[in-house]
């Protein structure tokens, strides 16, 4: 049996890797056109169905962690009295108290936003606001002729401008980074795109946490 050279034989391997490159991407382009039908037909494709995706009717049918016996553990019930804390806590401006104002955040707008500012009951508790302000902003949304509720917030006028150039139309320039990103500068000299929940973790004596240190916030949203 002829060997072929070792150039020619990786010259055939990259061949067959670009055309089945090819051929998956071009199913999932596929799978990703405009259509509802394309879209629900790719969701089945990479998780085995949209209903995998779909929250349960009723608290009691979300999925909880287990004890070693298999039973629910207790500690993660949802309860009446969870919930109505819930509630409370989601719609809770006292919490706003991460204002930094060398990241254009203004001290006085603490204490002036919740969870419910920006994920609106109007809208279902989604965040679809086109301007996503919480402190700094004002305003719910307005109902147009047809009797739908349009999400709409707008920032106060106090707020500095950031940035020069707008990114699209009616931009208020008054953010840097998307909400809730932050970026940090991690103990071995690398940079890391994250949430407010990272923080300066690990923290000290967290033999858990195997990241680098965040040793100090670069820019936040």
């Amino acid at each position: 049996m002829a060997h072929q050279p070792l150039s020619l034989r990786r010259a055939g391997l990259v061949s067959v890797l670009t055309v089945s490159l090819h051929l998956v991407a071009s199913g999932i382009a596929a799978a990703q056109g405009n259509s509802s039908t394309q879209l629900r037909r790719f969701v089945d494709q990479q998780v085995g169905g949209i209903q995998k995706m779909m929250v349960p009717a009723h608290n009691t049918e979300l999925p909880q962690p287990r004890l070693a016996n298999g039973s629910p553990d207790p500690q993660f019930q949802t309860t009446e009295a969870k919930r109505y804390l819930g509630k409370l806590l989601f719609h809770e401006p006292a919490r706003a108290t991460r204002i930094i104002p060398e990241f254009g955040g203004i001290l006085e707008h603490g204490g002036s936003a919740s969870c419910g500012t920006c994920h609106l009951g109007e809208a279902a508790s989604k965040s679809g606001t086109l301007l996503n302000f919480a402190t700094g902003g004002e305003g719910r949304g307005y109902t147009d002729a047809d009797g739908n509720f349009i999400a709409r917030r707008r920032p106060l006028p106090d707020l500095p401008i950031l940035r020069q150039t707008p990114l699209f139309p009616g931009d208020a320039r008054v953010d840097a980074l998307p909400t809730l990103t932050d970026i940090y500068k991690l103990a071995d000299g690398t940079t890391e795109v994250n949430t407010p929940a990272r923080g300066r973790r690990p923290l000290p004596g967290d033999t858990t946490d195997t990241r680098p240190a965040a040793i100090q916030l670069l820019a936040t949203g």
